[in-house]
């Protein structure tokens, strides 16, 4: 969650690159048709390559929402799980290129920026209280995950008292004073750290799951996927942990712009990288961590191991997500904080240094995600519904809605003439239906005179001056070529009515499993 102000001054402190010669505005991702408005030349001045940059988007992507896919695979089935962390990732691959290109386009750099640039202050505001949603349940989460973790180190599980007194010491101690920096420039080692721990804990749980025994006791590996293809209740809800663990547009562009030479084609080798090696580790996490445990998975995996032969693997592991969680935490509070700030004092008192203020509103987003981690034990729910929400409008609606709204006159004009066409066709079906069953009242089917040619009577329709449009292929030849006209707005008309699924039904479902779960 870096799309903080005090970064992108720094980050964005210089001009974009004229960087015509190599970046082509007009041509976005996957063939998608261009912005007509040009961009005032900018000059950016980048400094990483790819590799680096691949670095840094991977640990914008991989984050402690990893502990959660393997409950998220659970929720989906194991089959449509893997289908749909596929999906997930290759919209997140899609989406984030969208943006950044639409973002050059239209000579902004920062996601808030571009949002306001097409729906005005609104669409600033509204960015702006989901950023607020992700990162403050993700400042939840991390609490829970401190709950669960710590009294397993401690091995004081048994005390009622070991989980708040846990998150309580813990967040007061560490989490809150790191909370209160001004920014995160003392913290920019972490992000680095915090990958290398998420890549050993997918180590850690391949090796240590308990997959054979598991899988065994429940009739081999076809009867349990045979018995998890879909799970219809709370696909949904799975779903919205996946979300939550792949939403990384808010800092994509400042990854992107801190690319040495930004060209469209560097930024989608950094993307694809980058969500690759994220998508690899989720797969692998989450296959191991559901097929150890299966219907026992609980939200944090790390729960459901237990001591033995690898109990020194498994305590490395949570000292290493514990570290994770007290260094990450604080960036998301900075996140709540500016998002709280823009929305609240407006985005020029986000610039402004006052302490105040920045106490004020740290202390009030530490005491609110305290209280809720403190009466919220599952971390699941957690993952899911901030997934489902704030991660679906970020990730999957408003990129294709962005993307669409400035494409309206050139979506609109196609979808009229589909319209259009397949009003023609139906007209001329029904006359061609109509004259057929005439013909056959009155016993008279369609002749030819002697020269070939057809009888006036049976001559062909005339419809706005196209005789015969099934006939002679003009309507199907048209209408292939609206098709193909409108082949670029698949991809983010399909991404937005799927993320208004995802958001609708991901989060009703999460909100009734909680329910249940607390009744």
């Amino acid at each position: 969650m870096a799309a903080i102000e005090e970064i992108e001054l720094n980050a964005f402190s210089a001009p974009l690159a004229d960087k015509t010669s190599n970046f082509s505005p007009s041509v976005p991702p996957d063939g998608l048709p261009g912005v007509s408005i040009a961009p005032s030349p900018a000059t950016l001045d980048g400094k990483s390559n790819i590799p680096s940059a691949v670095s840094n988007f991977l640990n914008s992507i991989v984050g402690a929402g990893i502990i959660g896919i393997p409950f998220a695979i659970r929720h989906c089935g194991l089959f449509t799980g893997i289908l749909l962390l596929s999906w997930v990732g290759y919209l997140t691959d899609c989406s984030v290129r969208m943006i950044v290109t639409l973002g050059r386009d239209l000579g902004v750099n920062d996601y808030e920026r571009l949002a306001e640039k097409i729906y005005g202050k609104r669409g600033y505001t509204l960015i702006c209280i989901f950023m607020i949603f992700l990162a403050f349940g993700a400042m939840v989460a991390y609490c829970i995950v401190v709950g669960d973790v710590v009294p397993e180190l401690l091995g004081v599980t048994s005390s009622p008292a070991a989980r708040p007194v846990s998150i309580l010491l813990c967040s007061l101690l560490v989490m809150l004073p790191l909370s209160l920096l001004k920014d995160m420039s003392s913290l920019a080692f972490t992000s680095t750290a915090s990958c290398a721990a998420d890549m050993v804990l997918v180590v850690i749980v391949i090796i240590c799951a308990p997959v054979g025994s598991s899988v065994a006791a429940a009739g081999g590996f076809w009867k349990v996927l045979g018995s998890s293809i879909i799970r219809p209740k709370t696909v949904f809800s799975g779903l919205g942990a996946m979300s939550f663990a792949f939403v990384c547009h808010h800092s994509s562009f400042i990854v992107a712009n801190s690319l040495k030479d930004p060209s469209k084609e560097r930024w989608a080798t950094v993307t694809h990288w980058s969500v690759s090696m994220a998508f690899t580790m989720c797969m692998f996490m989450g296959i191991f961590g559901y097929l150890g445990f299966l219907e026992e998975t609980r939200g944090n995996v790390l729960v459901n191991f237990e001591g033995g032969d690898d109990m020194g693997s498994l305590t490395a592991g949570r000292i290493m997500l514990i570290l994770t969680m007290f260094f990450t935490y604080p960036m998301e509070s900075f996140v709540a904080r500016h998002a709280l700030i823009c929305v609240v004092y407006g985005k020029e008192a986000a610039r402004e240094d006052n302490p105040r203020r920045r106490l004020a509103v740290t202390v009030g987003l530490y005491v609110s995600a305290l209280v809720l981690s403190l009466f919220l034990p599952d971390l699941g729910i957690v993952l899911e519904l901030t997934g489902a929400v704030s991660g679906s409008f970020l990730s999957y609606i408003l990129p294709s809605s962005m993307y669409m709204c400035v494409h309206e006159r050139e979506l609109m004009s196609l979808l009229k003439q589909l319209r259009l066409d397949k009003g023609i066709l139906f007209f001329t079906c029904r006359k061609v239906v109509e004259n057929s069953m005439l013909n056959e009242e009155e016993g008279q089917p369609a002749t030819r005179d002697r020269d070939g040619s057809v009888d006036a009577a049976d001559a062909p329709i005339e419809i706005g001056g196209c005789q015969d449009l099934v006939g002679n292929g003009s309507f199907f030849s048209r209408t292939k070529n609206t098709f193909n006209a409108l082949r670029p707005f698949w991809l983010p008309l399909s991404m937005f009515f799927f993320g208004i699924i995802a958001f609708v039904v991901g989060t009703i479902t999460t909100l009734i499993g909680a329910f249940v779960t607390m009744e």
